[in-house]
């Protein structure tokens, strides 16, 4: 379990005092499409998957239509390159690289009109804090956002494992200044409450494959 590996991280399942008091959290539209990603890279897509399942249960596609997963979402789109950086052993996708996924997904799934997304990398952890937290208290006042993070799962989890991730952020409590973790990688990472600081030091990494720095995005309404 994560919690073994830092004891700054602590699992849901023992603390969830903040999200019964908190009904307008981001948490309770993204939570119930946290999904296992496919193979060993495709922790971009599955996030992917759970934001665009998510902004289209605000708008009311999933009644119709039924959730995303990754194939259909890979077949929608005929993304080839994306494809093969999500097939086992593939190199994955940089900030940058799944911002222009995201924005592809939500005019394949008629969102962008209504959505957008945008990123921001994180090169200095304590300066990046301060937009942090306001961006994820916006999330959390029932603002219709969703934020992901890209970040060092080692700095993070404390676990030893030295590469790049991508996951949903489900919740922000402002008053401990720490963010839940929805980890698409559910098999090691059961959801975990974290210090904002931890997670920001994570993303003040770069990215293997195009040497960019990580970050996080945040999907909003326009």
């Amino acid at each position: 379990m994560t919690h073994r590996h830092s004891p700054d991280l602590v699992p849901l399942r023992l603390d969830h005092a903040y999200l019964r008091g908190a009904p307008e959290s981001a948490y309770w539209s993204i939570a119930p499409h946290l999904i296992q990603q496919g193979t060993d890279s495709s922790c971009s897509l599955a996030t992917a998957v759970m934001l665009i399942n998510a902004v289209r249960g605000h708008e009311g596609h999933l009644r119709s239509a039924g959730p995303v997963s990754e194939a259909s979402l890979l077949d929608r789109l005929g993304d080839q390159a994306w494809r093969a950086a999500v097939a086992q052993n593939g190199d994955g996708l940089s900030l940058t690289e799944f911002a222009a996924a995201m924005e592809r997904a939500l005019h394949c799934y008629e969102c962008a009109g209504r959505w957008n997304i945008a990123i921001t990398p994180v090169t200095d952890a304590d300066a990046a804090i301060a937009d942090l937290r306001g961006a994820l208290i916006e999330m959390e006042s029932g603002g219709s956002g969703f934020a992901a993070a890209n970040f060092h799962l080692d700095l993070f989890y404390g676990d030893g494992v030295d590469v790049g991730h991508f996951s949903p952020i489900g919740a922000y409590d402002a008053a401990r200044d720490r963010v839940l973790m929805l980890d698409v990688y559910k098999k090691d990472y059961e959801p975990v409450w974290a210090p904002l600081p931890r997670l920001a030091r994570a993303m003040a990494t770069q990215s293997r494959k195009t040497g960019e720095p990580r970050g996080y995005a945040v999907v909003q309404r326009r």
